[in-house]
């Protein structure tokens, strides 16, 4: 009968496949859109206006102010923020971020525009809020 036991080499082989997959996983964790829009839900509970501009496009409108706010009291009324769907076409994402509410108060959904902006996810304010309007109208 063969030898049944792993050998030396499957057993480096198997390791080392390993660690390239979880290093890959790092890495691309916080590279792609979703990263964006946990890193600004983070930076508005730290008060983080450093990380705020890296993950947000840059814009001379109060549309940022006007999103930071906003998201600032969802997140404080809320019992959880879930980021759910993430759809990406080429450089544009959307990504679907659900408050719940406590005590059965509902729950809101809100798509965040994200845009690579050269080599960077970043949340697109201004089109966020114009989407959120549009889908408002539906409702």
């Amino acid at each position: 009968m063969g030898n049944r036991g792993f050998s030396a080499s499957s057993v480096v082989s198997a390791g080392v496949l390993s660690v390239l997959t979880l290093a890959t996983f790092a890495y691309s964790r916080d590279r792609g859109p979703e990263s964006s829009v946990r890193r600004f839900h983070q930076a508005i509970v730290s008060r983080d206006l450093k990380e705020l501009e890296r993950v947000t496009v840059k814009d001379k409108s109060d549309a940022l102010n006007y999103l930071v706010q906003s998201v600032d009291g969802m997140i404080q009324r809320s019992d959880a923020v879930v980021l759910d769907r993430v759809e990406q076409s080429g450089r544009d994402a959307y990504i679907d971020v659900k408050y719940r509410f406590p005590m059965n108060r509902g729950i809101f959904t809100l798509r965040y525009v994200v845009v690579l902006d050269g080599r960077r996810w970043k949340i697109d304010a201004r089109q966020t809020l114009a989407l959120r309007e549009q889908m408002n109208a539906f409702s």
